[in-house]
């Protein structure tokens, strides 16, 4: 077995006196002995975390599907409660009444049409931010002003969904869109 040279021993201080850096140190020394087998598997880790699922897609790819189909299953919620709503905007109206807002047929109708507008907008990524941003602050509202009363278990858990969704929400509004969607495409037009 070889043993390492004052080199080595030098390439691994920092990692004596940084814990956190202890794994990169050994996988770069790993990387610069050009050892046929991985030291520990880092240097497959390493591949894996730069070429995506073990080398079958970069990064890039999965991080746009990932988007791509995180904004479909979520507008997906929107515009199937939208068509709800619409059906049954005489039910909605009078939730809306019961906290005491004012114009409850109005904003049933503004509501219907949002979901499904902004459900629309969120799934082919049109001005993804602003409706991500809009539906985060839609879901903070809702959560307030109908899920409030957290006595029952079945409240709790709507509650704690509608503030799920709202944190998914922001996380689309920060991350964007992602390449697969019309605001990449009129990005690339300019």
């Amino acid at each position: 077995m070889e043993r390492p040279s004052f080199g080595a021993a030098f390439l691994f201080w920092p990692c004596v006196t940084l814990p956190a850096n202890y794994l990169r140190c050994l996988a770069n020394f790993n990387a610069a002995r050009r050892s046929p087998l991985p030291f520990f598997g880092f240097r497959v880790l390493d591949g894996a975390q730069r070429l995506g699922l073990w080398g079958v897609m970069p990064m890039h790819s999965l991080r746009n599907l990932a988007l791509l189909l995180g904004r479909l299953m979520i507008a997906a919620l929107f515009i199937f409660d939208s068509t709800i709503m619409a059906r049954g905007l005489d039910n909605t109206a009078a939730m809306i009444s019961s906290v005491g807002l004012p114009y409850p047929s109005y904003l049933a109708i503004a509501a219907a049409v949002g979901q499904f507008a902004g459900g629309i907008m969120v799934a082919v990524g049109l001005w993804t931010r602003l409706a991500a941003l809009l539906f985060a602050i839609f879901c903070a509202a809702t959560l307030v002003l109908f899920h409030h009363n957290l006595t029952t278990n079945a409240e709790t858990i709507q509650t704690l969904k509608d503030l799920a969704i709202a944190g998914g929400f922001l996380f689309l509004f920060a991350s964007g869109p992602g390449r697969w969607s019309m605001d990449a495409r009129r990005r690339s037009d300019v």
